[in-house]
């Protein structure tokens, strides 16, 4: 799928900065070529239809049919299975299936059928989005929202075509093309700092905003994910990448169960890491449109004079940047991190989760560029794990050069313990290696060019890092404490456990009796 994906970006518009205007005066300038360690720093726009046909075109290829027209009638959960009616024009089918996830939007028939309930509530306004050809001097190749009594924003989407959100008058049920155009001109006119005329209208709908969410995202053999169990303002562009997000999460998991490797309640970990992620998002998408839609007078002053100086402020600017990409996400909380390294003391324990700098399990892995030791092939580490058939462990040597042939040996006995479960690279800092060592070493066995690896993660000494396949942190230790590694591997997966092992996790369970 990662080549697919690099597929679909290449034919992807890129955006990359987003300009915020308050009264005509431009107030904030957010550069996305600085996000950091992703390669891809940008806000890619691709039409949902395009995105629609590659996902099934990769599903198809994949043995896997997507049947369209089909409706879900009725829905039995049971203890270990879950019954449902399904309809195609005149036809019913009965199926039984093991388990069912529910993507079926903001109106789920699955989340009806479950009785979960849907809290929130809709936004007042009715908002008009337009796929419009525009003649300005905006650049092209940003984002810009113009801000104050009413908003307008333009997203572009490539081949001279603009997205473009404003609200709309409630009494218009069924605009017409020219009155659109007529809302739109007047908004430039008074929001942009530059000419914008509507050339071409392509396409447009009437729309309104809810915020919702439902309290559980997991009822038994069933699970819940994007629309269907949370929605939002689109402000941010954060609402497919959480859905996504949401199947990624738990797919891995799901798989890991059905080939026996994880016990059930490791699925409830979707459930404490994704829900929260989607009350942030709601939170974040609230304030933000509360921010926007401010009416009275007094109130839009404050906000043209706070907004911009609280925005600027580096630290939050960057961490805006973070939010809105979605690479600050973490889990740091999770039940199926690793917490055998943690402090002891609380305050210790609460500083640590404060910086950010400090790789933790639970956190989005670093990106860097590597190299292969002896054809100097290159790679990143996103890329190394994207070949993984599940985990992969990382064992980055730190500054401890000298102990490279004891650590290569650990480390390939580490990764031969555990071949059906994960995949490992070794990685040694460039500036530290002794090249007369490189005819001994193996395929797996990398270089960290120019440090950056080690210096993104914060590492130092030989240590162990075990990534999961949705590219976060599980485990983070020292490598000398290969025990307390294997003791999280046996605590969550089903895998082969040696005497040792079971002898010190029966010591563990005594202990917490």
């Amino acid at each position: 799928m990662w080549f697919r994906s690099q597929n679909i970006l290449a034919t992807a518009h890129k955006v990359q900065q987003v300009n915020a205007y308050l009264a005509k005066e431009p107030r904030l300038s957010m550069s996305l070529n600085q996000l950091g360690d992703t390669p891809f720093p940008y806000m890619a726009m691709i039409p949902q239809n395009v995105l629609e046909a590659t996902l099934i075109d990769y599903l198809e290829k994949s043995g896997i049919k997507v049947e369209r027209g089909v409706e879900l009638l009725s829905l039995t959960t049971r203890q270990q299975q879950v019954d449902l009616v399904l309809s195609k024009g005149k036809t019913k089918e009965k199926v039984k299936a093991n388990w069912v996830i529910g993507c079926d939007g903001a109106h789920s028939k699955v989340r009806s059928e479950l009785d979960v309930p849907f809290s929130g509530s809709r936004y007042e306004e009715q908002f008009l989005l337009v796929d419009v050809a525009l003649k300005s001097e905006l650049n092209p190749l940003q984002g810009h929202l113009f801000l104050d009594k009413e908003f307008i924003a333009i997203l572009p989407m490539g081949q001279g075509i603009s997205r473009v959100v404003t609200t709309y008058p409630s009494q218009y049920a069924t605009p017409s093309e020219q009155h659109i155009k007529e809302i739109l001109e007047e908004r430039f006119k008074h929001l942009a700092p530059v000419p914008v005329s509507l050339d071409k209208l392509q396409w447009s709908s009437l729309f309104n905003i809810h915020r919702r969410i439902v309290p559980k995202m997991r009822v038994g053999q069933v699970f819940l994910a994007g629309d269907a169990a949370h929605i939002h303002s689109p402000i941010g562009g954060q609402g497919m990448n959480t859905g996504i997000q949401d199947a990624y999460n738990l797919a891995w998991k799901l798989a890991l169960h059905i080939q026996g490797k994880v016990k059930d309640d490791f699925l409830d970990s979707y459930q404490a890491e994704r829900h929260p992620v989607a009350v942030g998002v709601l939170l974040g998408t609230n304030l933000a449109m509360k921010v926007m839609l401010v009416r009275t007078r007094i109130f839009r002053k404050i906000r043209n004079v706070l907004a911009p100086v609280i925005l600027n402020f580096p630290y939050l600017h960057n961490r805006l940047r973070a939010l809105i990409s979605e690479v600050a996400i973490q889990y740091r909380t999770s039940p199926i991190v690793s917490h055998e390294n943690a402090p002891k003391d609380w305050a210790i324990t609460w500083m640590k989760s404060k910086l950010r700098w400090s790789l933790q399990p639970g956190d989005r892995i670093a990106n860097a560029p590597l190299a292969t030791a002896k054809a100097y092939n290159r790679e990143s580490i996103f890329e190394l794990m994207q070949k993984a058939q599940g985990h992969t462990l990382f064992m980055f040597l730190g500054d401890a050069a000298k102990e490279i042939e004891t650590r290569t040996n650990q480390f390939e006995r580490l990764v031969a313990e555990y071949p059906d479960f994960l995949d490992g690279y070794f990685v040694v800092s460039e500036e530290s290696i002794d090249y007369n060592l490189l005819d001994r070493v193996k395929s797996n066995f990398y270089l960290d060019r120019n440090g950056l690896a080690h210096r993104r993660c914060n590492i130092t000494r030989p240590t162990l890092c075990l990534v999961r396949p949705d590219g976060y942190v599980a485990y983070l230790g020292p490598a000398d404490d290969e025990k307390a590694f294997k003791q999280y591997l046996h605590r969550h997966f089903l895998l082969p456990v040696g005497k040792n092992i079971k002898a010190s996790m029966k010591k563990q369970q005594a202990k917490a009796q």
